[in-house]
């Protein structure tokens, strides 16, 4: 793939992920295959939203690192065959310890065919973790969590509040 492809193939979900799908609730990415029932994706912490099928208890976390990888990257991501530091799936751990992780999480995803950082600060739009979380049909490969149901809409607010809040 060309560099103008990659180019424009960023451009593209960086503009999905900014506007979202026309008529969704409120332009929200969660449209895409989110699941906010009420029409609004601010759903907050204190709304308890759960993934009532999944295996572990994601509950909604705090806009931060420790929150996310406590609440959602251990129990949901960093489990056996997956994204745990013993065989981490496509070489991304995520239950290494805060500091590693941040550094690490700045890497460029093995994935993404731009060679598109895991985390972008302060633009997700341009971070892989998020669009493979966020969007119904990423970049490359599968939504995550794979072979589940999407993260609380809660969640996927959360992850999208601490890597805009990055500098």
């Amino acid at each position: 793939m060309g560099m103008r492809t990659s180019a424009i193939l960023l451009l593209v979900a960086s503009l999905v992920v900014a506007c979202g799908p026309a008529g969704g609730p409120r332009g929200s990415v969660l449209a895409l295959g989110g699941t906010a029932a009420d029409g609004d994706a601010g759903v907050t912490a204190d709304s308890g939203a759960r993934r009532p099928d999944a295996g572990a208890d994601v509950t909604c976390p705090d806009p931060t690192l420790a929150s996310l990888s406590a609440k959602v990257f251990r129990p949901t991501c960093a489990t056996a065959g997956c994204h745990s530091s013993d065989d981490p799936a496509e070489g991304l751990a995520l239950d290494l310890d805060e500091a590693a992780l941040q550094v690490h999480l700045r890497q460029p995803s093995w994935q993404s065919p731009s060679g598109m950082p895991l985390v972008t600060p302060g633009q997700k739009g341009a971070s892989y973790l998020y669009l493979k979380v966020a969007v119904a049909t990423p970049l490359a490969g599968r939504r995550m969590p794979r072979d589940e149901d999407p993260l609380p809409d809660c969640a996927v607010l959360a992850l999208a509040e601490w890597i805009e809040s990055l500098e």
